[in-house]
């Protein structure tokens, strides 16, 4: 019987498969922290055991997403919040070539501020208060 994870990206249509397939491998090599759950029906990643990112589907477009828990905190062009609270979601066309360069930069961004509340480190970004890394600092000049 195959896990409920594998079950998962079996039941994808295949384009959609292939993408997920890839950007799991992705996420998974992109840090030796990462690691692969099967949470609230769905392949969760969490990174040192706290939740960093999901895979799901848009219900009215039916395209796939990548949901960044910490995305409250991520300022990106790529990422949207609609109605939800703490949760931004970066969404792709499986049929279109993966923009792998925004995918690094929001895997960067999201892992920042993992390690900076790990660090318990602050900074003021936009007017409110945001966890960032020392590597977030340098990329960005806030250092």
């Amino acid at each position: 019987m195959l896990s409920d994870i594998r079950k998962y990206y079996d039941d994808q249509e295949e384009q959609t498969r292939e993408a997920l397939l890839y950007l799991r491998k992705h996420i998974l090599n992109s840090d030796k922290s990462i690691s692969e759950e099967w949470k609230y029906r769905l392949p969760f990643f969490y990174f040192k055991g706290k939740m960093l990112c999901y895979f799901w589907s848009d219900k009215k477009t039916k395209l796939p997403y990548i949901g960044f828990m910490d995305g409250v905190s991520m300022d990106h062009p790529a990422l949207v919040q609609s109605d939800r609270k703490r949760v931004k979601v970066y969404t792709f066309n499986p049929s279109e070539d993966i923009d792998i360069q925004t995918i690094d930069e929001l895997l960067g961004l999201a892992l920042s501020i993992k390690n900076a509340l790990f660090r318990n480190e602050r900074i003021f970004h936009n007017r409110r208060c945001c966890l960032v890394s020392h590597h977030f600092r340098a990329q960005f000049n806030l250092a």
